[in-house]
């Protein structure tokens, strides 16, 4: 966490300093879907994120026990990350975030936001 103390500071910014940007959000969202994922493996979820910003943000998450890095020792070393047990508790927030994010945006009209080849999946599904 970013602040010298958290009671000096309203509690929704205590919450965004956790998952604030878009890669953070991003970060917990893939790893509460998957479990646990490898770098090479969230590099390819994320494919516009920069491979030094992921590195920094999967470091800074360690660090502030959102998430775990265990490390392999074996004939080709692999490092896979999870979220911890107070990762896993920012899930409501992350998932409310996406749900308010994917209601947005299918709310656009195609000149504001236009169906291109590197649009996600998700906006092209049907509502329930």
């Amino acid at each position: 966490m970013k602040y010298e103390n958290p009671r000096e500071v309203p509690p929704v910014e205590v919450c965004f300093s956790f998952i604030g940007g878009r890669l953070r959000g991003a970060i917990i969202w893939y790893l509460a879907q998957e479990g646990s994922l490898r770098y090479g493996e969230l590099k390819r979820r994320l494919p516009k994120v920069n491979p030094k910003l992921l590195s920094q943000q999967l470091r800074a998450l360690e660090g502030e026990g959102v998430i775990t890095r265990t490390a392999y020792q074996e004939d080709v070393p692999r490092v896979e990350y999870a979220l911890t047990e107070f990762g896993r508790s920012l899930w409501p927030v992350v998932q409310s975030a996406h749900s308010w994010g994917l209601r947005y945006v299918k709310g656009l009209t195609e000149q504001q936001a236009p169906y291109t080849d590197d649009a996600r999946n998700v906006y092209l599904e049907e509502d329930e």
